[in-house]
């Protein structure tokens, strides 16, 4: 029997709702507003989203449904919180956990999902919302109760003029690139080595491995226009991510090479990482207290020799999909 959840999901709503240029890169399908939540179909085939080790499990990537729960909380700050849409939002954190026990599996049904979005912490200027946490619990849409995990971001709201000055002072007055003014693009390690199959979502160089992890530069593939689907003026923190997951795989073998996939993301990001600096990435694994704990390294992220981010990694291994059932907040 189709739930009417997914009966609902026949196409999706509009792109700019969600910051993103191209149809084919929006998921979510539907909005509940009364509900505070909303519906979205993940792609089953895509050049960078199914581009992992997760498709050997045949398992949703965590950065698939990272992007799904960005979608939704953008959404909801201009549909449910009245956020205007020339607003520029800037995330300054954000913590994932997707339990690899409990992540969709792809097959002949589409993958559609629930996701109950709520502000918290909101911060205001009179009446204007100009900051908060937005928390994203995601659900399958088939009941709505199995449980797949949540998304948590910082976000600030700010003016478009606001947000010029800000990046100008950063910058020292110099002009901004954007990403599509920036060719070519450097060397980019083996697709192998980093856990995927295509040049073209290869997000770091030719890595270094060390005696506790590893080392790469950054590379930027602004022709991956999933990566990059509408001009950007800054590296994306989901760009971030995906390099940082990348020299973990290229550089700690103990942590990918047991067929251990992403399951905890906790993303720091201190300042912008700009598109015209060199920037560097340097991989730690944590000595685990118990052998039965999943595997967690650092990734420390600088640009100039400055600090820019910091983002914490989760490994965990796909024993089984065993779904579980958690209470709505």
């Amino acid at each position: 029997m189709t739930s009417s959840a997914i009966a609902r999901s026949t196409r999706t709503i509009d792109r700019r709702v969600v910051h993103r240029a191209q149809v084919h890169e929006v998921f979510l399908t539907d909005v509940e507003e009364a509900a505070g939540s909303f519906l979205a179909q993940l792609p089953s085939s895509h050049a960078y989203f199914c581009d992992s080790a997760s498709m050997r499990y045949g398992l949703v990537d965590i950065l698939t449904l990272m992007e799904a729960c960005r979608q939704a909380a953008t959404a909801a700050a201009h549909l449910f919180w009245n956020v205007a849409e020339d607003r520029q939002f800037i995330l300054t954190r954000w913590r994932a956990s997707f339990p690899v026990a409990s992540r969709p599996r792809y097959g002949i049904e589409a993958v559609d999902l629930r996701m109950q979005v709520s502000l918290e912490k909101p911060q205001r200027m009179r009446a204007t919302l100009t900051g908060g946490t937005t928390r994203v619990s995601v659900y399958t849409a088939t009941d709505g109760e199995t449980f797949v995990g949540t998304l948590e971001l910082n976000v600030r709201y700010v003016g478009r003029e606001a947000y010029q000055f800000l990046r100008a002072g950063a910058r020292g007055g110099s002009p901004m690139p954007t990403s599509t003014m920036r060719a070519p693009e450097d060397v980019a390690a083996d697709p192998s080595q980093v856990g995927c199959t295509r040049e073209d979502n290869v997000a770091i160089g030719p890595p270094t491995v060390t005696a506790s992890g590893g080392h790469a530069t950054l590379r930027l593939p602004f022709h991956n226009r999933s990566m990059f689907d509408h001009a950007q003026d800054h590296a994306p923190a989901m760009v971030m991510v995906e390099a940082a997951r990348q020299l973990v795989h290229a550089t700690c073998p103990s942590a990918p090479g047991a067929g251990s996939l992403l399951a905890e993301v906790d993303g720091d990001f201190s300042t912008y990482v700009e598109l015209d600096t060199s920037t560097h990435l340097v991989a730690a694994v944590r000595e685990p207290q118990s052998l039965s704990l999943p595997l967690t390294t650092d990734v420390q992220i600088s640009q100039d020799s400055q600090p820019a981010a910091s983002i914490i990694l989760t490994f965990d291994t796909p024993i089984a999909n065993t779904s579980r059932k958690e209470d709505r907040p």
